[in-house]
């Protein structure tokens, strides 16, 4: 496959890359196909790992996570990179706030959003002196 943009304007998050991959997932070679599948499977992998380390596991040249880039929009690699490292910054750290965003996500489980506040298993989450500790509730 020559070196063409698919994509007149680079997607803005994961998400939106992701969906754009899927649309024209059958445009890719079988190379850029394979950077493809990594980003689709383990994103974080892409975020932390070099793209010499990324390249070097997927026994391709490093060239061809460029010619990716370029043919979704970007000007370099990086910038998928930093893409991908921008959703996990922006994922809640706190157990309580990962709770609520799991359960505010469209299909969430019964499970997810069956006791008001806190996870199915009973516990409950008291502030302690800045410190969170989990007591059961049948306690």
């Amino acid at each position: 496959m020559a070196n063409r943009t698919i994509l007149n304007n680079a997607p803005h998050s994961v998400e939106d890359l992701r969906q754009a991959i899927q649309q024209h997932y059958a445009a890719l070679s079988p190379r850029l196909q394979q950077v493809a599948e990594l980003l689709l499977r383990d994103p974080h992998a892409i975020a932390v790992e070099s793209s010499r380390d990324l390249a070097q596991s997927l026994g391709l040249p490093p060239s061809t996570l460029t010619r990716f880039a370029k043919v979704m929009g970007y000007p370099t690699f990086k910038e998928i990179q930093a893409l991908c490292k921008q959703q996990y910054v922006n994922l809640p750290r706190d157990y309580l706030d990962r709770i609520k965003h799991a359960r505010a996500r469209p299909g969430a489980s019964r499970a997810a959003r069956a006791v008001p506040g806190l996870c199915p298993c009973g516990a409950t989450v008291p502030a302690n002196d800045g410190a969170r500790t989990v007591r059961s509730q049948a306690a």
